[in-house]
């Protein structure tokens, strides 16, 4: 069904790794991971396979090739309490959407 259904917002003494296996969750009902970009490793990629998952990790500049704009906007935020109100909320409009779709396709 696609729908967000856990997540974990970190401060920036937390490294995003550490948190990794936290928001695995083995009821989902689709093997796509989306995560930050810290998760990026040869390790982590390895692991999300073993374990049967897909990797959808998030990209990240490059030397020579930086983020977009519209890339370094939707990352941007201060204060942990307002990052995790953001992505909580980006979730539930996700959700929300998604909802929406699911019950328009089950319509007659």
């Amino acid at each position: 069904n696609k729908l967000i259904r856990r997540f974990d917002v970190t401060d920036a003494s937390v490294h995003d790794s550490n948190v990794f296996e936290q928001i695995l969750d083995a009821d989902n009902s689709r093997a796509d991971v989306w995560v930050d970009s810290a998760y990026r490793s040869k390790e982590k990629e390895e692991s999300l396979s073993e374990l049967g998952y897909r990797s959808q990790v998030h990209r990240k500049g490059q030397r020579g090739t930086p983020l977009s704009d519209r890339s370094k906007k939707a990352i941007r935020s201060i204060g942990i309490i307002r990052a995790r109100t953001d992505i909580g909320l980006m979730n539930i409009v996700y959700n929300m959407r998604r909802f929406c779709f699911l019950q328009r396709m089950r319509a007659p």
